[in-house]
């Protein structure tokens, strides 16, 4: 898998949080990753405009999970960058960055 994602986890926005978006919401979360892949910490990076969709995005930041990093044959923590973008029609998540 390319970008290391096991489970993505989409906020679930009802309709009516939806009808009040214009353009894009744009969330940037940072996830701390454990060895065995699983998300231990969410922080938010970018909250954008909306402290709603700000919270949404946290909560379904931490139920992801990634496949476990490995140095040297060791699985390691790390951290990613994950990006969600709150549309009226829908909402698309994925990870901007991996650290190295």
């Amino acid at each position: 898998v390319q970008d290391g994602v096991r489970q993505k986890v989409l906020p679930d926005v009802p309709q009516s949080a939806r009808d009040t978006i214009r353009g894009t919401v744009r969330v940037t979360v940072k996830v701390a990753i454990d060895p065995s892949g699983s998300v231990v910490d969410a922080t938010l990076v970018s909250p954008g405009p909306s402290r709603y969709f700000a919270r949404l995005a946290l909560q379904a930041a931490q139920k992801w999970k990634f496949w476990p990093a490995e140095v040297n044959g060791r699985h390691i923590s790390n951290e990613r960058i994950l990006q969600f973008d709150f549309k009226r029609t829908a909402t698309e998540a994925f990870p901007v960055q991996a650290a190295p």
